[in-house]
């Protein structure tokens, strides 16, 4: 099965013929507190399945769990493992590892591959929370992995959004909705 990443705005609940799942995310960068370390990093804020949807799991300890705003995973962060390595020294025992981030401290909770690159190279993955996910009020951009039907090809599903883009544009004054593949 094929995984595409497509940048969104304002579609996900319109275009759910067109997949087998999606989840969404948005990026951000910023400096990260890690050991005492500072850190300049890039942070994915996902739908709790996204590990699933790209069939990842974790070299240590768990991802998020996909129950919608779990309290569990309020505070989790699930971290590359580059910065695993470098800035928190490896270790296995997670529990005692914490990173802070956008003035927030969060608990590691696992850690992804050295080959964990999807959607986009990460030091960390931040839950979104669903209010978040399903809302405007999120980033202003939502990226989406996708990933196809079995069967169903890219080049149809791509005539599918870019028709759902055009009758977007006239729905939102004119401003068109892109999607990249």
């Amino acid at each position: 099965t094929e995984i595409y990443t497509l940048s969104l705005h304002d579609a996900l609940p319109i275009c759910t013929d067109l997949y087998a799942s999606i989840v969404p995310f948005s990026c951000s960068s910023g400096v990260a507190e890690a050991n005492g370390h500072l850190v300049q990093t890039q942070a994915i804020i996902a739908g709790t399945r996204l590990f699933n949807v790209l069939g990842v799991k974790p070299i240590a300890g768990r991802t998020f769990n996909t129950t919608r705003d779990d309290p569990a995973d309020a505070d989790a962060v699930v971290v590359g493992y580059q910065l695993w390595q470098d800035d928190l020294g490896g270790t296995r025992d997670l529990a005692t590892l914490h990173v802070t981030y956008d003035g927030r401290t969060y608990s590691v909770v696992g850690v992804m591959p050295p080959s964990m690159y999807r959607p986009v190279s990460a030091d960390l993955w931040l839950p979104m929370p669903k209010v978040q996910e399903h809302s405007a009020d999120g980033p202003a951009l939502i990226h989406a992995v996708v990933r196809l039907k079995p069967g169903d090809t890219k080049a149809r599903v791509k005539g599918q959004l870019d028709a759902l883009a055009a009758q977007m544009a006239s729905r939102y004054d004119g401003k068109r909705l892109d999607f990249d593949y």
